[in-house]
C-alpha cells in the first residue's frame, strides 16, 4: 500500500511538472521561436524622471547600450513628450537625430524579437503595464501604455529593461506578454470646417497599435568597465 502510495505520488509530481513545459512549449511553436536562448542583453538599467516619460528614458537606454551618453532631460524634448507620454515615431525620430536608424515596427511577432537579441539588438515595445486592470484580461486593457526595452527571452518568460523599475530586470509569461502587447493612441486633428465660421475644426482619431517595436540599429553593444578613475 505505501508503494503504491510512492507510486502515485512519483507519477502526480511529474505531470505537474510537464504540463506547463507542454503550455511553453506549443506557446514556442506557435510563435516559430527556439528554447535555450538565456542572452540577456547588457542594456544601461535608467529610471524615467516622471510617469509619462517611459519612453524617452527606453531610448536612453538603448542609446547608452550603444555607447551614447544622453540625459534624460534632452530626450524628453527631443521626443515631444507630455503629459500624455510618447509617440513611437517621436522616439525613433530622436534616436535618427542621435546618429542612428530606427524602424517603427508593428505587428512584430516574439521570433522577430528573438533574432534582433540573438543580434545584439536591443527593442523598444509598448505594451500595457502598471495599470489599474483589476480584471486580469489583458487583450482588452487599454490606457495603460508602457514602454520597456527587450533584453532577453527564453522558454518561459520575456526579460525587459523596464524604466518604471530600478536596480532590477523585469520580466513577462511569454503568453501574458503577447495579450499586453497592444496601445490605442488618440490623435486630434485639425482641419478646416467650411460649416463653422471659425474655419476650424478639432477631430479626434482613434490609433491601435499592435506588437509595436522600435528597433534602433547602427552601432555596437559596449561592455562599460566596472570602475572609472574620477578625474
Amino acid at each position: 500500500m505505501k508503494l503504491r502510495l510512492e507510486i502515485l505520488l512519483l507519477i502526480t509530481l511529474f505531470l505537474v511538472a510537464i504540463i506547463p513545459l507542454g503550455i511553453y512549449s506549443t506557446i514556442l511553436e506557435e510563435n516559430n521561436i527556439t528554447q535555450n536562448n538565456t542572452t540577456l542583453l547588457n542594456v544601461l538599467d535608467v529610471r524615467q524622471p516622471n510617469n509619462s516619460s517611459s519612453g524617452a528614458a527606453a531610448l536612453q537606454s538603448v542609446l547608452a547600450y550603444y555607447g551614447t551618453d544622453t540625459f534624460p532631460d534632452s530626450l524628453v524634448n527631443m521626443t515631444n513628450t507630455t503629459e500624455n507620454g510618447t509617440l513611437p515615431e517621436d522616439i525613433a525620430q530622436a534616436a535618427r537625430d542621435s546618429g542612428f536608424t530606427a524602424e517603427v515596427k508593428e505587428n512584430m511577432t516574439l521570433k522577430e524579437l528573438q533574432d534582433n537579441i540573438n543580434q545584439g539588438i536591443p527593442t523598444i515595445v509598448l505594451c500595457q503595464a502598471w495599470g489599474d486592470n483589476t480584471t486580469g484580461n489583458w487583450t482588452n486593457h487599454t490606457g495603460d501604455g508602457h514602454y520597456l526595452v527587450v533584453i532577453g527571452m527564453d522558454e518561459e518568460n520575456i526579460y525587459v529593461e523596464d524604466p518604471a523599475i530600478l536596480g532590477s530586470r523585469g520580466y513577462i509569461p511569454l503568453q501574458e506578454f503577447l495579450e499586453r502587447w497592444h496601445e490605442q493612441y488618440l490623435i486630434n486633428q485639425t482641419g478646416n470646417n467650411t460649416g463653422n465660421e471659425t474655419g476650424n475644426n478639432t477631430t479626434t482619431t482613434t490609433t491601435t497599435l499592435n506588437h509595436l517595436g522600435i528597433v534602433i540599429t547602427g552601432g555596437q553593444g559596449v561592455n562599460f568597465p566596472p570602475f572609472i578613475k574620477i578625474g
